[in-house]
């Protein structure tokens, strides 16, 4: 059974895992336009400026992190948040540093 201690770690590792993912620029503009709703990856090349190799790397990444799902639609792929809990504290990432979450389409 586990301690007070062991399970207030692993949720220190889960939350610094999920900053650190957060922790780079162009990965907060991609988690910026997903706030709004489902994107594709044309799309959220648009919106961040990256070039699509470096688009995938911060996608894979903020995948594995657990931030970022994505399905398939037809022949292209569409991103969005991972799950609600997930797109409240990226909320609450932007509303804290003085950011304003784009309004749209709820996020997931």
């Amino acid at each position: 059974m586990k301690d007070k201690h062991s399970t207030a770690v692993s949720e220190l590792d889960e939350a610094s895992l999920l900053l650190r993912a957060m922790s780079a620029s162009i990965r907060l503009k991609i988690i910026e336009a997903l706030l709004a709703g489902e994107r594709r990856g044309p799309e959220l090349l648009a919106h961040t400026g990256a070039r699509q190799p470096n688009l995938s790397m911060h996608l894979a990444l903020l995948h594995e992190a657990g931030i970022v799902s994505r399905r398939r639609d037809g022949r292209s792929v569409r991103y969005g948040l991972a799950d609600s809990c997930r797109a409240r504290a990226c909320r609450k990432l932007f509303e804290l540093s003085g950011l304003r979450a784009p309004q749209g389409q709820s996020a997931p």
